[in-house]
């Protein structure tokens, strides 16, 4: 079986990045936090598959996304998942959800005060972490039980 690969945008701004809560109706990962992104089709590299899934998922076109670590994952069926997270400070446009795939987003400070542990699929929690830039001595605190997080 070939390994599915995905795309994720970790679109950072002002010590905050973008998170996107999935529709309960999605089969995988549905009704939790996420990082908005896609599948990458047949015969589109990495680059292109982030390019038109945050444009058709937000409605922005990104600039000089930076790869970071890949996150391996074994879907219900057994599949082999690589999701592959970029870093993203610069795009152009008003982000917005254009499709139904999500019905929320929020932006989540980097300020060492979340845990992330509410963020599927597990491996993206590592990924964020290694962005906060601790300010604060209070303890990481983690929103799971809301379907607000911080705005």
């Amino acid at each position: 079986m070939n390994k599915i690969l995905i795309v994720n945008g970790i679109l950072r701004r002002d010590d905050k990045v973008l998170l996107v809560h999935r529709n309960p109706d999605r089969p995988f990962f549905p009704d939790c936090w996420s990082l908005p992104g896609g599948h990458v089709e047949t015969n589109e590299t990495l680059a292109k598959a982030l390019f038109r899934e945050l444009k058709e998922e937000l409605g922005i076109e990104i600039t000089a996304p930076k790869p970071l670590q890949s996150v391996q994952h074994t879907d219900p069926n057994g599949a082999s998942v690589q999701f592959n997270p970029f870093l993203i400070e610069d795009w152009l446009g008003h982000i917005h959800l254009r499709d139904d795939e999500h019905t929320d987003l929020v932006w989540l400070p980097l300020d060492g005060t979340q845990d992330f542990a509410h963020v599927q699929p597990d491996g993206f929690q590592q990924v964020l972490a290694g962005l906060q830039s601790p300010q604060s001595d209070e303890p990481p605190t983690s929103p799971a039980g809301s379907t607000k997080l911080i705005s």
